[in-house]
């Protein structure tokens, strides 16, 4: 006779983790835009904030986060996309992260790159901001070698 052992999940959402409620002001938003994008701009304290893509196509398939694809289109159509299910928001070039900021006010954020570098500095910003994002560990390259679904990215009409 088999045991089976109880499944525990987390039920945990960002509401849950208090939040310094003071927001900096527009000045400090705009220089931490500004050193993400510089080329010294640092990532993650390493480990802090990033899962693996294991783990993030989990808590997407489960809605507990909401990937975000900050590849550029180009990327995208070569390498191809997630799946929209998982993935409802892409971002291409430096623009978007306005909305990037909006929806991890309202839910967990985990964000995805070519190499997962990109994705460990937004993340990082966000988390300054006093909202709720982690990365991927190792971006596109990890989800595939993790085996995880990608599919071929749409024509341009």
């Amino acid at each position: 006779m088999t045991a089976t052992l109880p499944v525990t999940t987390s039920t945990a959402t960002p509401a849950d983790f208090p939040r310094d409620t003071q927001r900096p002001d527009a000045t400090s938003v705009t220089s931490l835009v500004t050193s993400l994008f510089s080329s010294t701009g640092r990532g993650l304290e390493s480990g802090e904030r990033t899962i693996s893509a294991r783990a993030a196509f989990q808590d997407a398939l489960y809605d507990r986060t909401i990937l975000i694809d900050l590849r550029p289109a180009a990327s995208r159509a070569a390498e191809g996309e997630l799946p929209a299910r998982l993935a409802p928001l892409l971002l291409g070039g430096n623009g978007g992260l306005g909305d990037v900021a909006r929806l991890a006010e309202e839910t967990s954020v985990t964000l995805i790159s070519s190499d997962g570098l990109r994705a460990e500095r937004v993340a990082a910003l966000l988390q300054q901001c006093g909202l709720w994002a982690n990365a991927v560990a190792g971006g596109m390259s990890a989800w595939k070698a993790a085996g995880l679904p990608l599919v071929q990215a749409e024509a341009s009409l």
